[in-house]
């Protein structure tokens, strides 16, 4: 058996339960998250990593963002920690309800954690009931907005309820917060291929998340490789717009992603029809952290 120093297990739960910002005056408002209104795409292209070239045009290397979560530091109150760990090995034994209690009370008497309402959000996606975990997962992201796992989470949830352009919008505000993450590009170029029928923008994103990694995926380089043999691209170093044109980057004027988005590509979400690809899942899940 491994053994794990206590302290390391303690430093892990914490990070999970961590938060110290809201934002509740700012991003959340005129986000439309619910599938209750129809959204436009938003422009995705604006967060693509650039690799820039020294004077005889070899390629530098890319120097990442770390993840802004990681960041965080801070004092956790132990009870709160030993409640986070009763409620996950609850979650673990399926005793949903009573994690759930746990973690109602959590919150409670500690309104500053995002953990507890990711992991109230995956009891209820883990029942089905999706319409209630992407509130939770929007209540986290309310709490704390550099949760990337909350924004990982809320866009499956969305696109199970076949809500793919505001699953879309959802990445694109994540990137806003860390536009370096592999996990991010890789389920959105999933999204892009599968459900919203735009391999070029899917190609883009999964070469990004090539690049954040050490390449070494095989089944996401066999995924780049079909999708170039449907756009006959072989790389997309140039930038993705909105509506499939190649642009670039320098000149876009960066701004916020909802508010760019095109509506050319505000297609009704019951226009479209969920795919149950189970490649593209089974990538895609294994790419959203736990």
């Amino acid at each position: 058996m491994k053994y794990v120093k206590p302290l390391r297990i303690f430093a892990t739960i914490s990070l999970c339960l961590l938060s110290l910002v809201g934002c509740s005056n700012s991003k959340l408002n005129g986000w439309s998250y619910d599938g209750s209104s129809s959204v436009a795409l938003a422009d995705t292209s604006l967060y693509l990593p650039i690799q820039e070239t020294d004077k005889t045009g070899v390629l530098l290397p890319y120097e990442a963002q770390p993840n802004p979560y990681s960041e965080l530091s801070g004092r956790i109150d132990k009870e709160a920690v030993s409640t986070y760990i009763d409620a996950r090995r609850a979650f673990n034994a399926k005793k949903y309800d009573f994690a759930d209690q746990l973690l109602a009370q959590l919150v409670t008497a500690h309104p500053k954690l995002s953990g507890p309402w990711v992991m109230r959000g995956d009891i209820a996606a883990a029942q089905q009931n999706y319409s209630l975990a992407v509130q939770h997962y929007v209540e986290a992201i309310d709490v704390n907005d550099a949760n990337m796992n909350a924004y990982l989470r809320l866009a499956k949830a969305q696109r199970q309820r076949g809500h793919f352009a505001h699953a879309q919008n959802t990445y694109a505000l994540a990137l806003v917060e860390w536009r370096d993450s592999p996990e991010l590009h890789l389920n959105l170029g999933v999204l892009y291929d599968v459900y919203l029928n735009k391999p070029l923008q899917a190609q883009a994103h999964m070469e990004a998340y090539q690049l954040l990694t050490t390449n070494n995926d095989q089944q996401v380089t066999a995924w780049i490789d079909e999708i170039r043999g449907r756009t006959g691209v072989v790389s997309t170093r140039s930038i993705i717009g909105p509506t499939g044109d190649l642009i670039r980057l320098t000149d876009l004027q960066k701004s916020s992603p909802i508010s760019s988005a095109s509506t050319a590509d505000s297609t009704p979400v019951e226009n479209i029809t969920e795919s149950s690809d189970p490649h593209a899942d089974s990538i895609a899940s294994s790419k959203v952290a736990n």
